[in-house]
């Protein structure tokens, strides 16, 4: 089994197992009714059509993941954001696997919308990072401190999409969080962004700290997918 059927089955079997326990506890089995060999891309791209997704259908976010084309379909439900913290934390998950440029413009969208709370930005803001390497993310929001570094993983999956990230992309998401520092009216989310802008422009070795392995800063990644351990 490749890694990418792998990490969506994980994130799908969770899914199912949450559901039927709710269902049990509820006395209702309609949210435990979509069955693995039912959650096909097809069926998936059918489900995330028609909107936010009630949550026994939130199987198709994670399904995406290894769908043609899926990140477009990924970026899409990033419109409008939803309010829904489950749909919102698989949704998020799905869109950390894919290093797509749709998905990458969909999340910076919610992290510069000030009218998003707080927790929810925090949210896209990990998306975003996760767009530049894989391996980056700030665990959480007391991390926003003036000194320390990003956290980082050694074990991550993610795959390009068919519309990779690039240098370019990499700088536009350095250069957005330097805005953010400056003009986002949430203080909190100014001293988040000034510290993130400020670790991803550190150097190391010539090179910026946090660029991923195979990539250069002066070119466009190489279309291939990072994996596990590819830090």
């Amino acid at each position: 089994m490749s890694q990418s059927a792998g990490s969506t089955l994980i994130l799908v079997a969770g899914v199912v197992m949450l559901q039927t326990g709710c269902a049990a506890a509820r006395g209702n089995s309609t949210t435990a009714d979509v069955r693995l060999q039912d959650m096909t891309c097809e069926n998936a791209t059918k489900t995330l059509a028609r909107g936010h997704s009630a949550r026994k259908d939130l199987w198709a976010l994670g399904v995406m993941v290894k769908c043609g084309d899926g990140a477009a379909a990924l970026a899409s439900a990033w419109s409008p954001v939803p309010t829904d913290s489950m749909e919102l934390f698989y949704l998020a998950a799905a869109s950390r696997d894919v290093a797509d440029v749709r998905v990458l413009n969909a999340a910076l969208a919610a992290v510069q919308n000030a009218s998003l709370p707080q927790s929810t930005r925090h949210i896209a803001i990990n998306v975003v990072l996760s767009q530049y390497a894989p391996s980056v993310s700030v665990s959480s929001q007391e991390d926003w401190t003036d000194y320390g570094t990003l956290g980082t993983s050694q074990d991550f999956y993610q795959r390009n999409g068919e519309q990779p990230i690039t240098a370019p992309d990499r700088q536009r998401i350095v250069d957005t969080f330097r805005t953010l520092s400056k003009t986002d009216p949430d203080p909190k989310i100014r001293r988040g962004a000034a510290y993130i802008a400020r670790e991803l422009s550190a150097v190391c070795d010539g090179r910026p700290c946090y660029l991923p392995a195979g990539s250069r800063p002066d070119q466009e990644d190489n279309g291939e997918g990072s994996s596990k351990n590819d830090s």
